[in-house]
């Protein structure tokens, strides 16, 4: 089975994107919205294509990749326009860190002894003992 995901921009646009010359707009109405944009520094957008193939349930396998970067100056102009292909991608090894958050960290215990008090007939809520449902009821 072969997939592909994302879609790279027609070479013969992309050679019609001059720097310097169009903008943000000219560049979306000519080859499209990109995949992503970066959040920080210099604004960057990217088209990326990857095209795998996959044997029964076995791992895929990438069989290509392509990535077209375009990025802009401080007034909207394109400033660059870079291509990589799967010879040029780096693998990312994620950080297996987490935040920490405020508050307390309960254990099961503490989660367990916790929670005895709460179902009791004076438990808030419960109206105590009694026939069911309803005024004066158990309060289900």
């Amino acid at each position: 089975m072969i997939h592909t995901d994302g879609q790279i921009p027609d070479q013969v646009k992309l050679a019609t994107i001059e720097p310097g010359v169009q903008t943000e707009d000219d560049v979306k109405k000519l080859i499209g919205t990109p995949s992503t944009e970066t959040v920080y520094g210099e604004k960057t957008w990217y088209y990326i294509t990857k095209r795998t193939s996959q044997i029964a349930f076995f791992t895929p396998t990438v069989e290509e990749q392509k990535v077209v970067a375009i990025s802009f100056d401080q007034n909207g102009k394109v400033n660059g326009i870079h291509q990589y292909g799967l010879d040029e991608a780096k693998d990312v090894s994620p950080v297996a860190r987490t935040t920490p958050t405020k508050g307390k960290h309960l254990t099961i215990l503490d989660q367990m002894l916790g929670n005895l008090n709460r179902y009791g007939a004076a438990a808030p809520g419960r109206a105590g003992p009694g026939p069911g449902p309803g005024p004066g009821g158990g309060g289900y």
